[in-house]
């Protein structure tokens, strides 16, 4: 289970992706910008490569808003997601 303090604090993305894992799934958190507006781009994809190396059709992606709350938002949605991975 991803809970959203193990997805760091929301000033992070600002300079920096964020990756990890939970069993057999992998996530990938970025900060995009669209129409001007910041959002959280978070990715899954299943093991055991990285995100550069996992190809673009095995991933699943979906935009948040680039806040707290988005940040809350990514996790209850990893954690939807994890399903898919077991």
């Amino acid at each position: 289970m991803v809970r959203t303090q193990d997805l760091l604090n929301i000033n992070y993305y600002k300079k920096e992706p964020f990756s990890g894992s939970d069993t057999s799934m992998r996530y990938y958190i970025r900060k995009k910008t669209v129409e001007d507006e910041e959002v959280l781009e978070a990715f899954v994809y299943p093991q055991p490569y990285c995100f550069e190396e996992t190809k673009e059709e095995e991933k699943v992606s979906k935009e948040f808003p680039f806040s707290n709350e988005g940040l809350e938002e990514v996790a209850a949605w990893l954690n939807e997601m994890h399903v898919k991975f077991e």
